[in-house]
């Protein structure tokens, strides 16, 4: 009876080592797996970062251009109204100097 108990308990210890080391296995397994999916999720991220990057410098690129061609309109109409309003009040010192050079000193 008591060498069927040592058996008892020998298989037992078998089976508990044989169960860790499976155990064990299997852990370094999903570890390796899990490190696996980590790094595709962390290039998969890069990757993604990346591109929002680039899309986001376009858009501002080309929202930096539309600014810019407004802003040029807005600087050319005022430029023209200026120029218009200096031609206009110019008007009668311009006429009078033509006429003085034209008619002579008056």
């Amino acid at each position: 009876m008591t060498e069927d108990i040592i058996k008892s308990i020998t298989a037992a210890e078998e089976t508990a080592t044989q169960l860790k080391r499976e155990a064990q296995e299997k852990a370094a397994k999903i570890v390796s797996e899990a490190e696996d999916t980590a790094r595709g999720m962390e290039n998969s991220a890069e990757e993604t970062c990346k591109a929002y990057v680039s899309a986001q410098v376009k858009q501002a690129q080309e929202d930096a251009e539309k600014e810019y061609e407004a802003a040029m309109l807005v600087a050319e109409k005022n430029a023209q109204a200026y120029c218009e309003t200096a031609l206009a009040n110019a008007g009668d010192s311009v006429g009078n100097i033509v006429g003085r050079i034209l008619g002579g000193n008056r």
